[in-house]
């Protein structure tokens, strides 16, 4: 696996590409597919939910926002997001995508 999302970045994939972008729904779905591929996907659990209330009674962020920083933390991951309250967070090290395909992927390529 290259890395990992949640399953809540997947719906919301789902979500810009289907009503912002008007892709049909089996494009999604392909483009979903090599998402699974390649990437593990986190699913929140029950203590995951209490781990991101608590953060959200500190921050008041979005509460999927909480969610998927709490996720990251516990996995130890990377957040990439153009979300720039998420990224003035010291609490998950977090980067923005261009730069990250800057610092990372041109490495590779």
């Amino acid at each position: 696996m290259f890395g990992s999302t949640s399953i809540i970045n997947i719906m919301e994939i789902r979500t810009v590409l289907s009503k912002k972008r008007k892709w049909k729904k089996e494009s999604i779905f392909e483009r979903e597919k090599e998402l699974k591929e390649s990437l593990d996907i986190l699913i929140p659990t029950w203590t995951d939910y209490i781990k991101a209330d608590r953060f959200h009674k500190k921050t008041f962020l979005y509460p999927m926002d909480c969610l998927i920083m709490t996720l990251a933390a516990n996995n130890n991951s990377l957040l990439i997001t153009r979300d720039s309250e998420l990224l003035s967070h010291k609490e998950v090290e977090s980067i923005n995508p261009d730069d990250f395909i800057k610092k990372f992927i041109a490495e590779v390529l």
